[in-house]
């Protein structure tokens, strides 16, 4: 069900003229990049294209600069304990931007469908969760914080951002 909604998503974001052809960019070329990855599962049942297509027209609406066509694909479920998908076999679905290129809009836009599937958020890129809502998300949240503090009980591996996150004082 999951890839049938993100068929229909860039179908609708091709038909829509929002999906433009990126160029090949060579491996001397670098090119900085702003990126949302969430893993996310689905229930097989839910017919969500509704929601997906008033998302596509939203953003047409708002002109929003779609330059990357989503990037998806199926993950088993695992045992690690913030993992996106820890306990869960799921899809992670991924939006890009240019690093130059104001992402806030187009990925305020795509979030709350992430939301929508129980979506989890990769770690290393960008989202607007905080510890509140992560501890909601993820089932064995409580063991690892407890696993942070007997093994940085004074917190030196703490940065502000990852104190903010996490909800434990730095």
């Amino acid at each position: 069900m999951i890839a049938r909604i993100l068929a229909l998503c860039i179908v609708a974001f091709l038909g829509a003229g929002l999906l433009l052809a990126a160029p090949a960019f060579s491996a001397s070329t670098p090119t900085q990049l702003n990126v949302k990855d969430y893993g996310a599962v689905g229930d097989g049942k839910t017919d969500d294209t509704a929601a997906i297509l008033k998302a596509v027209a939203d953003g047409k609406a708002k002109n929003l600069p779609v330059c990357f066509p989503l990037e998806y694909r199926y993950v088993k479920a695992d045992d690690i304990w913030l993992s996106m998908f820890e306990g869960r076999d799921g899809c992670s679905i991924s939006v890009h931007q240019f690093g130059d290129v104001d992402y806030r809009p187009y990925f305020a836009e795509i979030e709350p469908i992430f939301w929508k599937y129980e979506g989890r958020p990769h770690w290393g890129k960008l989202h607007t969760l905080q510890a509140a809502e992560l501890r909601e998300l993820y089932p064995r949240w409580e063991t690892f914080l407890a696993v942070r503090r007997r093994v940085d009980p004074h917190a030196r591996f703490l940065n502000p951002y990852a104190s903010t996150l996490l909800g434990v004082p730095a």
